[in-house]
């Protein structure tokens, strides 16, 4: 029985880098005893409260990573500097060990930092090596928060080139997390302007963009300076819309700078439709004249949820 329970454990452990903790062994099958008795036979190593190493493993970064992973509990994920390491992001070695619970999580862990953050969206995240860590964006806006704007500029420049991460897709994150006093929220969307296009399109070439896209597709036209359904909005205008699905699109052209700034009365703005029972859709103008067919399967698999919603 405890030969086949070695067995399950080694398994486990050789996809973790020789890996594993007190409740993975308990999960398969292993009780205190066994752990003491392997410990004493030299076979198992503790190199963390709960956490073993099978004996002779090589020892490797990755390892190191995830005994600290394990260590910091369930709600762990690789972050910071050892998420940008993962990524291959230039001037950061395989060397510091940091991860990101929410908050109330474990953060003593030796020889490793852990940050208390509660913002790491599931669409932050990947798996690398099997744990998981934040993606190269969320990475890159994490970083914004301990790096001048130089050594910033120049990694999310190197690894925008290399192909090892997507400008639009870090402000979409960027996005997600701007609140007034976040660290580091103003330099990555100076950043973000200085890797982007360069220049601000015109409201005219947006609209034209748009109402292109959506005649290419094949989707109903939309409703042209339709006026925004808010009490607060009345004499404001659209970009477009879907009547009958109640639905808004709006195209964003604007520096990463003036977004993040309009961020609060872009919310009020939503809000505002929303009271009145309508959607908002608002498109990166980056994701619109990159990817105009992904842009469109959007907006009308969305258009057909709300109009299976006020059918419902």
């Amino acid at each position: 029985m405890a030969n086949g329970i070695d067995l399950t454990i080694g398994i486990l452990a050789a996809r973790q880098f020789g890996v594993f903790s007190r409740l993975q062994a308990h999960e398969r099958g292993a009780d205190d005893h066994l752990i003491v008795r392997r410990l004493r036979q030299g076979r198992w190593l503790q190199v963390a409260p709960g956490v073993y190493v099978i004996a002779g493993s090589p020892r490797s970064f990755v390892q190191r990573v995830w005994i600290a992973y394990l260590a910091t509990g369930p709600l762990a994920s690789l972050s910071f500097q050892t998420a940008a390491a993962l990524a291959d992001f230039i001037g950061y070695p395989r060397r510091d060990l940091v991860l990101t619970v929410p908050h109330g999580g474990h953060h003593r862990i030796a020889g490793a930092f852990v940050h208390q953050i509660s913002d790491v969206l599931p669409n932050h995240l990947m798996t690398r090596y099997g744990m998981r860590c934040t993606t190269p964006e969320r990475t890159a806006v994490d970083l914004a928060a301990v790096s001048s704007y130089s050594r910033l500029l120049t990694v999310v420049d190197d690894a925008r080139g290399r192909g090892r991460l997507d400008i639009a897709a870090t402000g979409n994150v960027l996005a997600d997390v701007a609140r007034r006093g976040k660290p580091g929220i103003a330099k990555m969307a100076r950043v973000l302007d200085k890797c982007g296009p360069g220049t601000v399109p015109a409201m005219s070439h947006l609209e034209r963009l748009l109402h292109g896209l959506v005649e290419r597709a094949g989707l109903p036209a939309l409703d042209r300076q339709f006026p925004h359904p808010g009490r607060q909005n009345l004499n404001q205008c659209v970009d477009g819309a879907y009547a009958d699905a109640k639905m808004i699109i709006e195209v964003d052209g604007r520096t990463w700078h003036t977004r993040i700034a309009d961020i609060k009365r872009d919310h009020d703005r939503d809000n505002e439709a929303g009271r009145a029972g309508w959607y908002t859709q608002r498109l990166l103008y980056e994701h619109v004249e990159g990817d105009p067919d992904g842009q469109a399967q959007l907006i009308w698999d969305t258009r057909t949820m709300r109009l299976s919603q006020l059918a419902a």
